[in-house]
């Protein structure tokens, strides 16, 4: 649920802007048998319960100083909690012990900004900087796992018109990558009868610094946008395989921070109106990568190369909208193995209902279940080849009102920039 307030000050580009967010699941349960096929004469049941909640808000203030120059500043702050009873329950198992884990979960976070854009003749100039503090406090029954850290996150952004056709645009920013709640837990997720998995509640987040130089060429329907980055990540999270210490003939598979993570690549990416009813959006990137990373006092360095392609297809008839997404992503090199490619299909329907005040929204994703991607890890003394398999192919239906008056209908909320995201291309387990 989200509630809003919006102020216009004394123009469309004067305003305050208020919103918060609450969302809670007051009690999710899951459980999973693993039997004999994968275990041998033994029963590995998991059962887990627990309820979160999630509270967020913003408040934006932004103010044009003329026509050339604008701020923006504002505070944002989350408040996340999760408590759960996670329990493993094993027959026939004398390698695998009971578990049971009673985890509790809060990450806040309060941070503030300022952002400036600015023109001067053809040169754009946006920088900004963010301030963000977090404290994260996790209890594993009787062990507790408090993080706090304060942290600075620039960004600078600038741009110039060549002509009516071609821009050029350089650009920095730094960013991390959070570790999930359900990464922190230290429930043994088992895989077979010589290996299982323990996540670590000490992860710490990744930070990424990333450069970028594009040239873009728009016209009559038509964009083609060429881009060459680097991208700096430290304290990257790593999968790690080692024998346990009570059985070396069994393998522990954790995650640490431990890899730093050095690309550059080239993405090229086009949009093209193709006539009233259809749009397609295409994006090929390819990218080199170094990781270097120290596991028990050995170096490992590694190096590949990787690949990107996503097509989306809008098409429009009347008053609905279908759109078609297709995704590939190529292999991936982490210290100890690979992932190798996946690809999967999205597809989604629109259409503005109630005289264009409502919507109804209706999406499928991973049409044909095609979200498993494969992984090997390999050291000296041991190979495991596994799949990936979450619960991607989902429908999703919405339905959203505009309660606005006539007068304040064209309104629109401020669209706020995450400095979070995603390592995608880690295994995940």
């Amino acid at each position: 649920m989200s509630v809003g307030y919006k102020k216009i000050l004394d123009g469309e580009n004067h305003f305050l802007d208020i919103e918060a967010y609450f969302g809670w699941s007051p009690g999710d349960n899951e459980s999973e048998r693993i039997s004999e096929g994968s275990l041998g004469n033994n029963i590995l049941l998991y059962d887990y319960n627990g309820s979160g909640n999630l509270a967020q808000f913003n408040i934006d203030y932004q103010k044009e100083i003329s026509s050339k120059h604008s701020f923006d500043l504002g505070l944002q702050s989350s408040f996340q909690d999760i408590d759960q009873f996670l329990q493993n329950t094993s027959i026939n198992n004398t390698t695998f012990p009971d578990f049971a884990l009673d985890y509790n979960f809060s990450r806040n976070i309060i941070a503030g900004y300022f952002n400036y854009n600015g023109t001067f003749n053809k040169w754009n100039l946006s920088a900004g900087l963010r301030t963000e503090y977090v404290k994260r406090e996790l209890t594993l029954n009787t062990e507790n796992y408090d993080y706090d850290y304060t942290q600075l996150y620039p960004n600078v952004f600038v741009s110039n018109t060549i002509n009516d056709v071609n821009s050029i645009f350089f650009s920095y920013n730094r960013r991390l990558v959070r570790p999930q709640h359900w990464q922190l837990t230290t429930i043994p997720k088992y895989f077979s009868p010589t290996s299982y998995a323990v996540r670590n509640p000490e992860l710490q987040p990744s930070y990424i610094n990333a450069f970028e130089v594009s040239h873009n060429y728009q016209k009559k329907g038509f964009n083609l946008s060429t881009s060459v980055y680097y991208k700096n990540m430290n304290d990257r999270i790593s999968h790690i395989q080692r024998p346990s210490n009570a059985n070396s003939d069994i393998y522990i598979f954790t995650l640490e921070n431990i890899e730093s993570d050095n690309s550059y690549g080239l993405e090229v990416s086009s949009r093209w109106k193709v006539n009233n009813w259809y749009t397609v959006t295409n994006t090929v990137d390819v990218n080199n990568a170094t990781i270097r990373t120290i596991i028990d006092t050995q170096i490992i360095e590694r190096d590949f190369t990787s690949y990107y392609l996503r097509s989306y297809n809008r098409f429009k008839w009347k008053k609905h909208n279908f759109q078609l997404n297709f995704r590939y992503k190529g292999n991936a090199v982490f210290p100890q193995g690979k992932r190798n490619p996946y690809g999967k299909v999205d597809f989604g329907y629109s259409k503005r209902i109630f005289k264009g005040n409502g919507n109804i929204a209706i999406q499928v994703y991973d049409i044909f279940n095609t979200y498993n991607p494969e992984y090997e890890i390999r050291t000296d003394n041991a190979y495991r080849l596994g799949v990936f398999e979450p619960e991607s192919r989902r429908l999703r239906i919405s339905l959203s009102y505009n309660f606005k008056s006539n007068k304040t209908k064209n309104i629109k909320r401020k669209q706020r920039k995450s400095i979070e995201r995603r390592d995608v291309n880690g295994v995940q387990f």
